[in-house]
């Protein structure tokens, strides 16, 4: 890990995966520096920049949760063959397995039934969809993301923000999402404030601020 934001810093936190993974794949998005510099900088290879970008296509930020070890298919499927194959999908477009077996082929020397690989790539499909279920767009979480991190890089926090840089202190960033979510999923007829009942617009919407009633009963910081 050579991004300077990790050290010494509060915010950044180099144990937490799911911020990693989330700055790693904002280096290039917004950040405009190539997927080789930004596997290079934050220790990967680009087989793992890719698996990143395409569960977080898939899922948002639960696609960057780590999942726990264990079999996930035919002994040829490591995450190296899976990220290729992934990268190889167009959004709305079906799996076309033999394509994918000769491309397989050709390009890392892998010898993988069709039958194989659509079994996989839908397994894999079907296990991050289901922890992918959010009311909130991507768009608000990445605005409210954004508004915390240039607090931390010393821009002026604003006041309706404050309890919510205090959650992701405490909870880490896949905690505070969750957080954002349960909040955006109140019923309007708990005693909320309406402004409180609906998800997140704007970068400075009080939704954050309620946050602050989720982190009291919160553990320390970890990484999931």
């Amino acid at each position: 890990m050579r991004d300077p934001k990790f050290r010494g810093s509060e915010f950044f936190d180099p144990h937490d995966a799911v911020q990693v993974k989330y700055e790693m794949l904002r280096r290039v998005s917004i950040d405009k520096v190539s997927v080789t510099e930004a596997s290079d900088e934050y220790g990967v290879s680009r087989p793992t920049y890719y698996q990143a970008k395409v569960n977080f296509d898939m899922a948002g930020i639960a696609g960057l949760v780590p999942t726990k070890p264990g079999p996930r298919g035919p002994h040829k499927i490591d995450d190296k063959v899976l990220a290729f194959l992934q990268a190889q999908l167009a959004p709305g477009e079906p799996v076309r397995a033999r394509e994918l077996a000769k491309l397989l082929r050709q390009e890392l020397d892998i010898e993988l039934h069709p039958r194989s690989i659509e079994r996989v790539l839908k397994k894999r499909h079907v296990n991050i969809a289901a922890t992918a279920a959010c009311p909130i767009q991507p768009s608000t979480i990445a605005s409210q993301y954004e508004v915390l991190r240039k607090a931390a890089l010393g821009a002026a926090l604003p006041l309706m923000a404050r309890s919510g840089l205090m959650l992701f202190l405490r909870r880490g960033m896949w905690g505070w999402v969750q957080a954002l979510t349960a909040a955006a999923s109140t019923p309007r007829e708990q005693n909320y404030p309406s402004s409180f009942a609906c998800p997140l617009h704007g970068g400075h919407s009080a939704v954050v601020h309620v946050l602050a009633t989720i982190a009291m009963s919160t553990n320390d910081r970890r990484s999931p």
